[in-house]
């Protein structure tokens, strides 16, 4: 293909405007399109020369604000690459950040999620109080397990006190709080 025929991309590129506003000059009868297998393209020469004489200078870049430049890449926190976004984008990013939040607000007053640092003060405090629970067996049954001989005897008791503080556990008796 010859390097003078350009897709509407490109040109737009070439011009420092959006693809958009390259359709809608097309469509203004301002750009003249060349089909080739099938496709529309533009001639560079031709279409600057269209451009310069049939679009009026106010307007060459109607219903945006400034001309579409190619953008930079800046580095992020995490030091990636990343390309600043237009202001079409960024409005839509924005949007669809901003409908997640509402989503997860609404389903968080819904009950169907929760905050994670509510689980994690949460799972700690059970996890403190069945380390309590099991710590407090020893003084509870050291005068029993005193007296026994019998390692049977040992192991069942043993056995009957750390399934007792279980069951309490898990029927909340020591659990303070809930989500």
């Amino acid at each position: 293909m010859s390097k003078n025929l350009l897709t509407m991309k490109e040109y737009a590129e070439h011009r420092g405007l959006t693809p958009g506003r390259i359709s809608q000059l097309i469509n203004e009868g301002m750009l003249s399109t060349v089909i080739k297998n099938g496709k529309k393209y533009l001639d560079k020469n031709k279409a600057d020369k269209e451009f310069d004489s049939r679009v009026d200078a106010s307007k060459r870049n109607a219903n945006h604000n400034q001309t579409v430049k190619a953008r930079k890449p800046y580095e992020t926190e995490n030091n990636k690459k990343e390309v600043i976004p237009d202001i079409y984008n960024s409005k839509a990013i924005k949007e669809a950040f901003a409908a997640r939040l509402a989503k997860l607000e609404y389903e968080e007053k819904a009950g169907q999620v929760i905050r994670i640092d509510k689980v994690k003060i949460e799972a700690f405090n059970v996890a403190r109080q069945l380390r309590n629970a099991l710590l407090n067996i020893a003084p509870k049954i050291a005068t029993e397990l005193a007296a026994l001989t019998d390692p049977h005897e040992v192991e069942m008791l043993l056995d009957r006190e750390i399934r007792e503080a279980l069951i309490e556990l898990s029927r909340g008796k020591y659990i303070e709080g809930s989500l």
